[in-house]
């Protein structure tokens, strides 16, 4: 996830930042909720709220 989001900081603590944001939008499709942010989306599986992989829009 660090790769994809450019980052070096802790990818969970980002990813849970974006999530936080009153901007971001979540949306379920099938078994996972997509959570689009300012400048990326994140996967999380619906059923263990595991972050699946995170990208740059």
């Amino acid at each position: 996830m660090q790769k994809n989001l450019g980052i070096i900081s802790e990818p969970v603590s980002y990813c849970i930042s974006k999530l936080k944001q009153r901007d971001s939008v979540v949306s379920k499709e099938g078994k996972n909720y997509y959570v689009e942010s300012e400048d990326c989306i994140i996967t999380i599986n619906s059923s263990s709220f595991t972050i699946i992989t995170a990208h740059k829009k």
